[in-house]
């Protein structure tokens, strides 16, 4: 499972939709045996909690704050409200349904939430890995040098403006100076 969290987004994506439309998909054959629902009519309702379930989950865990203290809360009582409404509407013919559901939602937010984790602590490792330190600082250094040679390619090429303006022209331009020539002040 670690080599699936080492995926780029894309197929890690891909695979989250494949988990969520299967436990929708066992959800639904859950309900078509038991309560005799509609295939279809079962299949998007379990399939849309199911992707609000791993949502939930993976934004509660991968968050660097204390998510859990407001997700949790928030996520049972939309699970208990859910509960009561719907099995105190539709009386006991609702039992199975919302139970079926709810289940669904839940081995989906506990799935998020380890994928969350994982993929958090699987960051935060990267980035205390101290050959990943060095290829970053690397790369700054990188950076840094492109912006120093293309000053001193820019400077020159104003020089060389300069010294063809003043030929053209038979102008003195030894008293000017530009942006590129003045001194920094000190620091």
């Amino acid at each position: 499972m670690s080599d699936l969290l080492q995926l780029p987004p894309y197929p890690l994506i891909g695979l989250v939709f494949f988990f969520n439309i299967l436990v929708a998909l066992i959800g639904a054959l859950i309900l078509r045996l038991i309560a005799k629902e509609a295939f279809w009519s079962a299949f998007f309702p379990v399939l849309a909690l199911s992707l609000l379930g791993f949502v939930t989950g993976i934004t509660m865990s991968s968050s660097r704050e204390a998510a859990v203290g407001a997700v949790l809360p928030a996520v049972l009582t939309l699970l208990g409200g859910l509960l009561v409404y719907l099995t105190g509407s539709a009386g006991v013919p609702a039992q199975a349904p919302v139970s079926v559901m709810v289940v669904c939602f839940v081995f989906s937010f506990f799935f998020g939430a380890g994928t969350g984790s994982r993929l958090r602590v699987g960051f935060e490792n990267a980035q205390s890995d101290p050959t990943e330190q060095r290829d970053r600082e690397l790369a700054q250094q990188d950076n840094r040098h492109a912006v120093e040679v293309r000053k001193l390619k820019q400077y020159l090429e104003f020089l060389e403006l300069k010294r063809d303006l003043a030929n053209q022209n038979n102008l003195d331009l030894s008293g000017y100076k530009s942006i590129y020539e003045t001194e920094p002040p000190a620091k």
